[in-house]
């Protein structure tokens, strides 16, 4: 271990070994803690303007289909902006609760155990885009 390496996130106080194993004390770095807030921030930020966005394509089209008359054989563009909305909003809400990118699922079924990994991220990302992707395609 040393105070140098790019995985710790704080510095090494001290190090005793005991029976070969060692025993580190960590005191958190300030600048670690503020650029972790910053990133969260950020992140909180850009999911609330995506929905804000979304929003606004869905409700402008919404509005504008509403009021307007537009013929049945031109209804294609509303409704792609519907779907577009839907997505960036969906996006958006991925972006805003931050999902764990893993997740670990035990079962137990008649007593037996059953744990496996989901990429959790993924699976909503991947099911937000073929969901809207078919549903723009029929």
């Amino acid at each position: 271990m040393s105070a140098n390496s790019e995985d710790t996130m704080g510095v090494v106080v001290g190090v005793s070994r005991e029976g070969g194993k060692e025993d580190a004390i960590l005191i958190p770095d300030q600048e670690c803690d503020q650029d972790i807030v910053k990133k969260n921030e950020l992140l909180v930020f850009t999911g609330f303007s995506l929905m804000g966005i979304g929003a606004f394509i869905f409700g402008i089209t919404v509005l504008i289909w509403s009021t307007t008359y537009i013929p049945w054989h031109e209804t294609a563009a509303p409704v792609l902006c519907i779907i577009i909305g839907i997505f960036v909003i969906f996006h958006g809400l991925i972006v805003y609760f931050q999902p764990p990118k893993i997740y670990s699922l035990e079962v137990v079924i008649n007593g037996k155990q059953s744990s496996s990994i989901l990429p959790l991220k993924q699976i909503l990302v991947c099911m937000t885009n073929i969901s809207c992707g078919i549903t723009g395609i029929i």
